[in-house]
């Protein structure tokens, strides 16, 4: 997560899993700025989908759930 977060210039991430059997949640949200990389929906979407993709690469397929916001105080 923290390389994701350099990657794209966001200011903090906040992860948050859980494990139950074999199933793996996973909550993560990215603390957008004005210098982020990604503004988009789509540049959202790709950061997902990198996400989704570091976790395959581990042999992990998790419930993922990501979020963005500029104001850190709907995640921390």
């Amino acid at each position: 997560m923290e390389d994701v977060r350099r990657d794209r210039g966001f200011a903090e991430v906040f992860l948050r899993a859980s494990k139950v059997g074999s199933r793996l949640d996973v909550e993560v949200d990215f603390v957008v700025t004005p210098d982020s990389t990604a503004q988009t929906v789509t540049d959202f979407d790709a950061v997902r989908a990198d996400l989704r993709d570091r976790f395959r690469a581990l042999g992990q397929d998790p419930s993922m759930s990501v979020g963005f916001t500029a104001d850190r105080s709907w995640v921390a």
